[in-house]
């Protein structure tokens, strides 16, 4: 009788020890996969922000332009040089993405030099140096697209 309690009861400690370790292995899993769960959608949130950050960023760049260089003057003279340049340094601290910002400046020390290019009053120079800032135009406005576009871009990819 004593061997069969001992059976009974040893039968009953194993099983009770089987059903503990099935029960904690079960949490400990589940809270594995809940942590990454958990971390999987901390990473996702985190790239949909970046994402949303850039696109915001570019579509407010966009708008601080239309804003800032809506009514550039139309003719050039001293006056409507140094309210384009007033308007760039505007939209350059305005602008939240330093890369843009870089870029804005460089073409903003290109504005300054044709400033007193102008000022000279030598023809053949003001037509050089204006030339070179329709060019450095163009180049301005397709780095800073890229700059926009290259973000973007790599938000998705993150996603």
């Amino acid at each position: 009788m004593k061997k069969i309690i001992k059976i009974i009861g040893g039968t009953m400690i194993i099983a009770g020890v089987g059903v503990g370790v099935f029960f904690g292995a079960k949490a400990i899993y589940n809270s594995g996969v809940n942590d990454g769960r958990t971390a999987e959608a901390n990473d996702v949130s985190k790239n949909v922000k970046s994402l949303g950050t850039a696109v915001s960023e570019k579509e407010t760049f966009r708008k601080n332009l239309n804003e800032k260089l809506a009514d550039i003057p139309t003719e050039l003279n001293s006056d409507g040089i140094n309210s384009y340049i007033e308007k760039l340094n505007n939209l350059i601290n305005e602008t939240e993405t330093e890369s843009v910002k870089d870029a804005l400046n460089e073409y903003l020390n290109k504005w300054q030099s044709f400033k007193e290019v102008y000022a000279g009053e030598n023809n053949n120079e003001i037509m050089e140096k204006f030339n070179e800032l329709k060019t450095s135009a163009n180049d301005t406005a397709t780095k800073i697209k890229s700059l926009y576009d290259g973000a973007i871009q790599e938000a998705i990819q993150k996603l």
